[in-house]
This record gives C-alpha cells, sequence and structure tokens, in this order.
C-alpha cells in the first residue's frame, strides 16, 4: 500500500519543480536538478497561480496541487503557498498538505535561503546555500523542523564537458546514512539536456534525457531505471501560451512499451505581469 501522505508530499515537490521556470537552470552558474524543468518566466512576471491535476490514479484517486506565488520586479521570487490535496477512496478523508516557502537573497540576488513554514507558522524545513568565489553554487545544506540536518549537498562543474556533479550526503538523528552522485548535462544554452544518478556503490541508479523546443520549453523526457526493476519511460509534452510566450496549459502524456500512452497530468498557469 502507499503510504499516500508520503505520495502528497512528493507531488508537491514534484509540482513545484516541474512548473517553474528554467531560471533554476541557469547553467553554469546553478546545478540542475532532475525535476527543474519547464519553460522560462519570460516578461516582468508579478504572480503566478499554478494548478496541476495528475492524472495518476492511487487506489482510484486523483491529485491535484496548486501553487501561488509573488516576484519581485527584477525576477526574484519572493513567496511560494502550496496546497496539495488528495480524497481517499475508502472513508473521502482528505489528505492535505500545505505550506508556505519565503527566500532570501544576498545584495547580488544571488538566493541564500528559503524557509519553508507550516500554516501554523512553524518551521517545516530550511535550505541554506553557499557559493564559490566564482558565485557557483557550491553547497546546499537542507534542515527540516527544528533544524535536524536532512542532507548536504556539495557541487563540482566541468566547462568543458558542460557538466555538473551534486554529491549529496543524507543524515538521520545526526548520523550519515547513505551517499549518493548525480551527474548532470547542459547544452550551450543552459537547458538539461542528460541527468545520472548513481547509487552508493557507484553503480547507476537511472539516466534521463531531455528535448526541448527552441524557446527552452522541454518537449520530451526519457527516463530508465536500472536495478530490479529495469524500466523505461517517456513522458511528452504540449502547451498553450500567453501573449508574453509563458505558458498557460501543459498535457504530460506517459509513453510506456513504447506505444501504451496515458495522461499522466495537465497544468494550467495564470500568470500577471508588472507594466513595463
Amino acid at each position: 500500500m502507499i503510504n499516500k501522505i508520503q505520495l502528497v508530499g512528493f507531488l508537491i515537490l514534484f509540482n513545484f519543480l516541474c512548473i517553474h521556470g528554467q531560471q533554476y537552470l541557469s547553467a553554469p552558474n546553478e546545478p540542475v536538478n532532475l525535476a527543474i524543468i519547464g519553460s522560462e518566466l519570460r516578461g516582468p512576471v508579478r504572480t503566478l497561480l499554478a494548478v496541476e491535476v495528475w492524472g495518476v490514479d492511487i487506489d482510484g484517486e486523483k491529485l491535484r496541487n496548486t501553487v501561488a506565488e509573488t516576484f519581485t520586479p527584477d525576477g526574484r521570487r519572493v513567496e511560494s503557498i502550496y496546497h496539495s490535496a488528495a480524497k481517499e477512496p475508502d472513508n473521502g478523508k482528505i489528505i492535505r498538505g500545505d505550506y508556505v516557502s519565503t527566500y532570501s537573497y544576498d545584495p547580488a540576488t544571488k538566493l541564500l535561503k528559503i524557509t519553508h513554514t507550516e500554516l501554523d507558522g512553524s518551521i517545516r524545513g530550511v535550505s541554506v546555500r553557499q557559493y564559490n568565489t566564482n558565485s557557483r553554487l557550491s553547497e546546499e545544506t537542507t534542515y527540516v523542523g527544528d533544524m535536524k540536518l536532512l542532507d548536504r549537498s556539495t557541487f563540482s562543474y566541468d566547462d568543458a564537458e558542460s557538466t555538473t556533479t551534486e554529491t549529496r550526503i543524507s543524515y538521520a538523528e545526526g548520523k550519515q546514512t547513505q551517499t549518493n552522485k548525480t551527474i548532470s548535462r547542459t547544452n550551450a544554452k543552459g537547458w538539461m539536456i542528460e541527468r545520472v544518478s548513481y547509487r552508493a556503490d557507484g553503480q547507476v541508479d537511472n539516466r534521463s534525457t531531455y528535448e526541448y523546443d527552441d524557446k527552452g520549453n522541454l518537449t520530451k523526457q526519457v527516463s530508465f531505471t536500472s536495478g530490479s526493476s529495469n524500466s523505461s519511460y517517456i513522458h511528452l509534452f504540449d502547451y498553450k501560451f500567453d501573449a508574453h510566450g509563458n505558458w498557460i496549459e501543459r498535457r504530460d502524456t506517459l509513453v510506456t512499451n513504447g506505444r501504451e500512452r496515458k495522461e499522466w497530468s495537465i497544468g494550467y498557469r495564470t500568470i500577471t505581469y508588472y507594466q513595463s
């Protein structure tokens, strides 16, 4: 039986990472991340309201995620408010996941800290970033609850190969539990085109490749998972856009076995802009 609370939490995070723009892929100054793919926000965005409806069935139910965000005129994210809900088919109980994220920057507009709080004001978690002398992200440390260490990632860069290597150490009760490595590759425009993750024993865990249209909107993701499952799948993305070129509707189709298609999710975004 799938733990619905854990799944809802994961989908909130996945939705956040997918529905935001490629401002998080500003290579070579930022590391890439598997889920951080989508279209770059264009124009002086003021607010963004996004709704994602997941076609995946969890014991007969569907999941819905929303995020409401505000931005500064120069494009910095100020606040994100998240909500996710799913109904249990056996008793109709609603499983919810709600929290608020706020973002802190240095005078040079580098993101230094993300603070996640519950709706009652208690701290859900904090991510703290450090940068090297070239203003590239060198370390990110994540804490949960009352500042309990969850994981610490270090980043290294190979400009000749256009790759970023992330080495992540996870912790539980203050003790190191595992170490994983991820190598991501970008093209000349800074868009992630490949991501390979490795298990602690050095074996490949999974590999994904990404294709885009000429505007940087993700059109295809091909993923292969090694190990006991040895499974592969394809996601195909179609969009509708507003006058600024930002997508306002995105349909994600899952392709398995090379031919079986299923609607995976539909995303909608309402975007307002600062007056130019």
